[in-house]
């Protein structure tokens, strides 16, 4: 008897140190799915926790040195990031709930949900994903045929909607994983709940695909099903960020992207969806996918060096993807992600024919290594200057690349491999034009020449007295020049001796011309003497040929032009004529000497004229005397 009466009292004293609650349900009264209490001395420490499955608490709990009993939303470890559904130090709850110190069974703030989806028009909608996120809860569920979808926490794994106070997030998406609508609703806690449970209704809106989306599979349904949830994804400074909550378990995560975003622009997809990531995780960037690749584009002349002064694009369709100088480095998606290859479009400092700047295009793909393009301009660094008839460098003058550029003495410029520019210089009033295909120097000649000019006589003398002239270029007395002149016909004339001489001469290219304007002059003397080597006392000299002299001196000595001349003397009625030939140079002395006067003589003709008259003076008296008188009287008629 002994025996049994004691196993009795060890049973009364342990019941007595144990706690009675047994069940913990939801305010409907329903088992809870998932919880976990808490016990906590007088001092707030946690002294102990036991797990609540499916509205039963797993094991009995020790009543030593218990003070409260907290109940928490699921299967929780820390009391900071619990969600307290129950407290035994709330009057209220005790109140509202139950006493869990004494009770076998309390209630929680635990309530049934539902979210009604409906269309813009207010009519229900269908087939859409409801996700409602909060601490600790996550719930998947699809709209039925009235656009009713339970909340039904996937944590817990329970069957019905259960669903504590708290802050949530939902998120709708229409059957093409589109997300139409999003918000946040409060649950408060005590809250007195409205007949049939807690529902919201969400209107959905226009939908946001993003650039891709996230497929999760293994996600539990209500039901006990297992299915996928497509959640779209955007790119955020490089981070993907979907546009929902995923599930805090799942089997696997896939990427798929419709478009690949590079700066502000987004690329199409090849085929109009890629897999960029298939696993386990969700990963936080692009970055991480090794969806893109790192690459130089750069601009290089024919020696494969950097074309300095270039501006580089990187483009894409219609898509600008970099802009740079010389050259540009951009981290593009590869082209197996993409549909078409890329384009580098160099404009380059090289100027065409035109004016207008050369720019080369080139396409090119992107494999999975870093990579350098190079894009090679047919740029000739081209210097043309002009240069004189003597092929010396003028900076004076102005030199032009047509379209291109000008200055003075010479212009350098990065023209184009093979096209055929217009040079041209001006100098002296006289434009040049060269039509060249680039090299490395190319010059624009001036035709110029030097040209002087003087004037000589027939002794090979420069005569300083005589004026010369370059007709329309210089001037000048003896000389004239040198000077710089465009190569042609040019006209020396000088005038001498009442008489203009010219020499006309082509002078050519780089030719230093000399034009001599010779006068043929020659020397002439002239002397009149008489016989005895005197000059008359009065004489009159004369010269007639080329050149005319007259004096009356007896002497002369003069410089006259080259030629014949007849040169006459007179003195006292007597003359004396020469003819001479003047040769250019020639010193010619001419004497005259007129006749001498006649000598005296006997004037035998006065004796005979006297004679004469004598004799017919005799004859005439004789005549006379001979004659018969006559009578006046009688043969008067009076």
């Amino acid at each position: 008897m002994k025996t049994p009466l004691l196993f009795v009292l060890l049973a009364v004293i342990a019941s007595a140190q144990l706690i009675y609650l047994a069940e913990v349900r939801d305010w409907n009264d329903r088992p809870l799915p998932c919880g976990t209490v808490f016990l906590f001395d007088s001092q707030g420490k946690v002294v102990g926790t036991v797990k609540v499955v499916n509205g039963k608490v797993e094991k009995p709990i020790n009543a030593t040195g218990v003070a409260v009993i907290k109940i928490a939303w699921g299967w929780v470890s820390d009391p900071a990031t619990a969600t307290w559904i129950y407290d035994s130090s709330n009057p209220h709850d005790v109140m509202e709930l139950g006493d869990a110190l004494s009770y076998h069974k309390v209630r929680t703030y635990v309530y049934p949900m539902s979210v009604s989806v409906k269309d813009s028009s207010g009519r229900p909608a269908s087939g859409y994903t409801v996700v409602v996120a909060g601490l600790g809860f996550y719930s998947v569920s699809r709209s039925g045929a009235y656009g009713d979808a339970q909340v039904v926490d996937s944590v817990c794994g329970g069957e019905i909607s259960q669903v504590p106070h708290g802050d949530y997030t939902y998120y709708v998406y229409d059957p093409s994983g589109a997300l139409v609508a999003s918000g946040r609703f409060a649950v408060a806690r005590g809250a007195s709940l409205p007949v049939g449970g807690w529902n919201f209704v969400v209107t959905v809106g226009e939908p946001r695909r993003g650039v891709g989306g996230v497929v999760v599979s293994g996600v539990r349904f209500p039901g006990g099903g297992v299915g996928d949830l497509a959640v779209p994804v955007e790119v955020v400074g490089g981070r993907l960020v979907p546009l929902g909550v995923l599930p805090p378990r799942f089997g696997s995560v896939a990427v798929y992207l419709r478009s690949i975003p590079v700066g502000n622009f987004s690329l199409p997809a090849r085929g109009g969806g890629v897999l960029v990531y298939n696993g386990s995780r969700m990963p936080g960037s692009l970055a991480e996918l090794g969806l893109y690749v790192n690459v130089t584009v750069r601009a290089v002349d024919r020696g494969g060096e950097l074309l300095r002064g270039s501006v580089v694009q990187v483009r894409y369709g219609g898509y600008l993807l970099a802009n740079g100088t010389d050259e540009v480095r951009v981290a593009l998606p590869r082209s197996d992600l993409i549909e078409g290859p890329y384009t580098a479009v160099v404009a380059s400092p090289a100027v065409l024919p035109s004016g207008r700047f050369f720019t080369a295009v080139r396409e090119f793909s992107v494999g999975r290594e870093t990579s350098v393009v190079s894009v090679q301009i047919p740029a000739v660094r081209t210097v043309v200057r002009v240069v004189d008839g003597f092929g010396k460098p003028r900076r004076e003058w102005r030199v032009e690349i047509v379209n291109v550029t000008s200055g003075l003495g010479e212009v350098r410029a990065l023209l184009v491999e093979g096209e055929r520019y217009v040079a041209r210089a001006a100098g002296l009033g006289f434009t040049n034009t060269t039509v060249f295909t680039p090299g490395s120097e190319v010059s624009v000649v001036i035709p110029t020449a030097l040209v002087e000019a003087y004037v000589v006589d027939g002794f090979g003398r420069v005569r300083e007295d005589w004026p010369v002239e370059i007709v329309g270029v210089a001037s000048g007395r003896g000389r004239a020049g040198p000077v710089e002149v465009i190569a042609g016909e040019y006209t020396a004339r000088s005038e001498a001796l009442g008489r203009s001489f010219l020499n006309k001469s082509v002078v050519e290219r780089g030719q230093r011309a000399t034009l001599a304007v010779r006068i043929p002059t020659a020397k002439i003397k002239v002397a009149v003497l008489e016989e005895d080597g005197k000059p008359p006392a009065k004489v009159y000299l004369e010269v007639l040929g080329p050149v005319a002299i007259n004096t009356t001196q007896p002497a002369l000595e003069a410089e006259v032009l080259a030629g014949e001349y007849v040169v006459k003397a007179a003195a006292d009625g007597r003359n004396a004529t020469e003819i001479v030939v003047l040769k250019p140079g020639e010193v010619r002395e001419v004497v005259l000497r007129p006749p001498p006067p006649p000598k005296p003589r006997f004037p035998w003709e006065v004796v005979v004229a006297l004679a004469v008259a004598a004799v017919g003076i005799a004859a005439a008296v004789v005549y006379t005397r001979r004659r018969p008188r006559v009578n006046t009287s009688s043969t008067s008629s009076r």
